[in-house]
């Protein structure tokens, strides 16, 4: 007899942890099931809020027509020949200049037909940062500054010297990371600072010629 209470006793234990995990199971679903909502509600209102500050910027954008700007960096933007490559580190035509921790190699070199009129590479040595992981980070933030800052110099040369075109390498000299947007205004900096050397030989350009014709 105290066998058979025994074993009664530990089935309906059996019986009782067997339901206590049903319950515990459907628990944890309700509270999942309940913070899915809330999730779903907080979309909702985040969607309705970028609804509304599109339709507040639309007028503006729609009265920009031709000037917006599509802020991309094409293939045909990097440097991929290796002679050019070679000609912008020979030193013949190059110049360079800083914003530390980026420096600018540069040199302005006859177009041809359908290349754009600035073309890019980016260099981060080994030295500098050993793990590929870093390298490429650095990477990124120097082509997404150059991506968004770049129309100043391409205005500049296809101004008026439609058969010429700028060629950079953006070289990292430093083996520590920044923020990007220390790296964001190194590019402005340096841009800027291109843009006036492109205008100002625009102007020698124009004198010569004035000078040729009297």
């Amino acid at each position: 007899k105290a066998f058979v209470i025994d074993k009664r006793d530990k089935l309906y234990q059996r019986e009782i942890s067997y339901v206590s995990y049903i319950s515990f199971i459907y628990f944890i679903g309700f509270i999942g099931f309940i913070g899915f909502i809330g999730k779903e509600a907080d979309n909702d209102i985040t969607m309705s809020g970028q609804e509304d500050r599109l339709k507040a910027v639309e007028p503006e954008t729609a009265n920009c027509g031709q000037q917006q700007r599509h802020d991309t960096l094409t293939k045909s933007e990097r440097v991929c020949s290796r002679n050019t490559v070679e000609q912008l580190f020979g030193g013949g035509q190059s110049r360079a200049m800083s914003a530390f921790p980026i420096r600018m190699v540069y040199m302005i070199t006859d177009r041809q037909e359908g290349e754009p009129a600035a073309q890019m590479l980016v260099s981060v040595p080994k030295r500098c940062f050993k793990r590929a992981v870093k390298r490429n980070r650095v990477k990124r933030q120097v082509r997404e500054a150059y991506r968004h800052l770049k129309h100043g110099v391409i205005e500049a040369m296809t101004a008026r010297q439609h058969d010429k075109k700028v060629v950079m390498a953006f070289i990292c000299i430093d083996n520590n990371l920044h923020p990007t947007d220390r790296i964001a205004r190194k590019m402005q900096n340096l841009l800027s600072r291109l843009e006036e050397h492109i205008s100002g030989k625009e102007q020698a350009h124009e004198r010569s010629e004035q000078s040729k014709h009297e």
